[in-house]
């Protein structure tokens, strides 16, 4: 029985439990055959008892140790694959500051052109000035999208902390309003309550969210005669509200992702999006962020 019962372990530390059982009770069976030509001869046959003491204990031995085994494996896998969609998910948020980075710097670029156009003749200067702007918005947009690419080529391992830093240069949000002054559009920031927190990222969130709104006003509104931005924080509530009077342009144009953006980026730290037309003619995006409440969800 030593060797069957090492037999015995071998085969179910790296088997299935049924298939041990089953060599188990094929090595009974074997075992009791066996005392066939003892018994025809009329000898005493030796004793076969159905539960073995030694392979017993062989056959326990082996499926632990097949049990942990598959325990570590299933582990491993699941570390993998909350890798891969921590890893998924940064590469989204990165595509989504892409097309933060390109849809604003060509939508301010554009602006910028078509004014330096139509005043070129009458207001040389201004038209100048509007194409130095035009070349400051384009160096701007190039290292912005140099950096968000250089975080695809590094390790997965250091995307998550990288992706957070990328937001250390970015510009304030009063010379962001400034630069879309600039482009032609009359836009007032207002701020309200305690100020943002030190985290980098929902600095940067808050700063998307305004790029995105404004560039939308750039895009879509018929001659807007006054946007405004408003960022409150209460209470660790963080509201972002923008606005303007124009009316939505008539040629047909192709529907975007920056709606979509503005509420992921809000759903990312607990909040919420919305946006819409005004009462009275207009449109309006508001955007909460509560990153305390997403850490709570975290923890």
């Amino acid at each position: 029985m030593i060797p069957f019962a090492f037999a015995l372990f071998a085969v179910a530390s790296t088997q299935s439990t049924r298939r041990a059982v089953a060599g188990y009770g094929t090595g009974v069976a074997a075992t009791a055959l066996a005392t066939i030509p003892y018994s025809l001869s009329g000898t005493q046959p030796p004793l076969v008892a159905l539960f073995e003491p030694f392979s017993l204990v062989a056959l326990v031995i082996g499926v632990i140790v097949k049990s942990r085994r598959d325990q570590q494996q299933r582990l491993v896998e699941l570390v993998n694959e909350r890798i891969d969609h921590a890893a998924l998910a940064e590469r989204t948020r990165i595509a989504a500051e892409m097309h933060d980075v390109v849809a604003h710097a060509l939508t301010v670029i554009v602006s910028l052109a078509n004014g330096a156009t139509s005043i070129r003749e009458k207001q040389p200067e201004k038209a100048n000035a509007a194409v130095e702007q035009i070349a400051v918005v384009s160096r701007d947009a190039l290292d912005d999208m140099h950096r968000t690419l250089n975080l695809l080529r590094a390790s997965d391992a250091g995307l998550n902390e990288n992706l957070h830093r990328s937001g250390d240069n970015l510009p304030t949000v009063e010379e962001l309003v400034e630069r879309f002054r600039i482009a032609g559009l009359p836009v007032t920031l207002t701020r309200d309550g305690d100020p943002l927190p030190d985290d980098v990222a929902v600095r940067q969130a808050v700063f998307r969210i305004v790029q995105e709104s404004l560039t939308n006003t750039l895009r879509h509104a018929d001659a807007p005669s006054a946007a405004s931005a408003t960022i409150r924080q209460e209470n660790a509530r963080i509201e972002v509200q923008i606005e303007d009077d124009g009316c939505p342009q008539t040629a047909p144009h192709t529907p975007g992702h920056g709606l979509v953006g503005i509420e992921q980026r809000a759903r990312a730290f607990g909040g919420h999006a919305e946006a819409g037309p005004r009462p009275g003619g207009g449109w309006r995006t508001i955007a909460v962020l509560q990153p305390d409440r997403e850490r709570g969800r975290d923890g």
